[in-house]
């Protein structure tokens, strides 16, 4: 974008742009439709429109940012134009920071979010501006505006080069190994009572995740991509922590404006209480495709061949197909909902097993800036044998429910804060696989 030096007279082409770009959006922004009295000629939005239209920028911005307004609408104006006049001066950080108090205060209209996501490409920061254009298609929108936010997400979906991301968090809890709340075991021929050790017990852990990726542009539709994932839960009791490392390679590649088609080749190995559980190589193939202007369906395959070094009866292939929609009901509001089927095919019947999941969600962002994130998820998996012990085939039930909160307009060091409140239940027809647990996480996330 072409920078022009506050107070100095723009060239008559960009004085005719300006002139045009801040009288359709004064109009949008305007209180009363009605004809406007003398004295309006004097308010602060007329003075900056004069000041505009002369070049003046430095001027046209100490207006704005010496008017107080007296209505909400006043507000969102002054906001408007403030990001009008710091996009024509070049000052894209500042224009940011009005445009995302403007979006915090109307999330609803979606020519702010579209407005906001542009700025946010030209610094960079792709990843948030790939969720307001999602989220500015749910919106009010003339064809040419959702035309750009279209193109621009299609756009966005080809991986950067070099990205990365890391976070961390604090998480009480009070079952963080999912165990039991029983004190005695029925063996069917008298009762044991379990160690404090084999109960569920509350305590604080610390959760890391960091990923890094370096993508590969083959061509203007195919990208490939290399990437090391990790996630860590470290608690005090040596049982409770898993740590999770995976390599991954994929291809992506275009397919049409509106399909997506993903490949992966990866290898993982897992770690429980600080000795090796499990590890394989696995192969997974995405199909995304635009359903509308608003909607999302993803379909998803993968296979995954682990081997359980401690428990070799285990080993075999893990397959999962899904199924995922979502849909921009507004500018404000994403619903989501996704279908799962799992397939262990272990070498003993007791832990080969079958599952199956569905998910609802939403997305909500409040004005002022939260954002509340909500997701349920209602599983069933029944084993293939009976159990060794019980002599019956186990059936468990689980759901989990997990509120998150977070502020658009929140961030320390380029870190995002957020809260999250996560409740799990599975009952089992075999007690001891049946527990309650419910999590708190004060989290910090970035993306590089």
């Amino acid at each position: 974008m072409r920078r022009v030096i506050p107070g100095r007279p723009g060239a008559p082409g960009l004085r005719a742009g300006l002139r045009s770009c801040v009288l359709v959006l004064g109009a949008a922004l305007a209180v009363s439709a009605g004809a406007r009295s003398a004295s309006a000629a004097d308010t602060p939005p007329e003075r900056v429109r004069a000041l505009v239209m002369r070049g003046d920028l430095a001027r046209a911005r100490d207006v704005l940012l010496s008017w107080t307004p007296d209505t909400a609408d006043e507000a969102e104006r002054r906001l408007w134009l403030l990001a009008v006049v710091y996009r024509e001066a070049g000052q894209g950080p500042e224009r940011l920071h009005a445009l995302e108090a403007l979006v915090a205060r109307r999330p609803d209209v979606a020519r702010f979010r579209l407005e906001l996501a542009d700025t946010l490409v030209a610094l960079g920061q792709r990843d948030r501006a790939g969720y307001h254009y999602e989220m500015a298609r749910g919106g009010q929108l003339n064809p040419a505006q959702r035309a750009r936010a279209a193109a621009a997400a299609t756009q966005l979906e080809a991986p950067q080069r070099w990205t990365g991301r890391f976070g961390i968090a604090v998480v009480p809890s009070s079952n963080p190994g999912r165990k039991t709340q029983e004190e005695t075991l029925d063996l069917g021929f008298g009762e044991a009572t379990l160690n404090k050790a084999s109960r569920a017990q509350p305590a604080t852990g610390v959760e890391i995740q960091a990923s890094g990726a370096y993508a590969h542009h083959f061509s203007p539709r195919t990208q490939g991509q290399i990437a090391l994932h990790f996630n860590g839960s470290f608690f005090e009791d040596r049982d409770d922590t898993d740590l999770l490392g995976v390599i991954e390679t994929s291809l992506t590649s275009r397919l049409s404006p509106n399909a997506l088609l993903r490949g992966s080749l990866s290898y993982q190995e897992r770690y429980l209480g600080g000795d090796i559980y499990s590890r394989g190589p696995g192969l997974g193939l995405d199909l995304i495709l635009r359903s509308g202007a608003r909607g999302r369906l993803g379909l998803g395959l993968s296979l995954t061949d682990l081997a359980f070094p401690h428990a070799p009866g285990a080993d075999g292939l893990r397959r999962t197909v899904r199924l995922g929609y979502s849909h921009a009901a507004s500018a404000a509001l994403t619903l989501r909902t996704s279908l799962r089927h799992e397939r262990v095919d272990a070498a003993v019947a007791e832990i080969a097993s079958t599952a199956q999941e569905l998910g609802l969600g939403a997305s909500f962002a409040f004005r002022g800036g939260l954002i509340l994130d909500g997701d349920l998820a209602l599983r069933r998996t029944w084993r293939d044998g009976p159990h060794g012990l019980f002599g019956v085939v186990q059936r468990d039930d689980r759901q989990t429910l997990s509120l998150r909160l977070r502020h658009s307009e929140i961030s320390w060091h380029g870190f995002a804060p957020y809260v999250q409140i996560t409740a799990e239940r599975q009952s089992s027809n075999i007690a001891i696989y049946s527990y309650h647990a419910e999590d708190l996480t004060l989290g910090l996330t970035r993306r590089f």
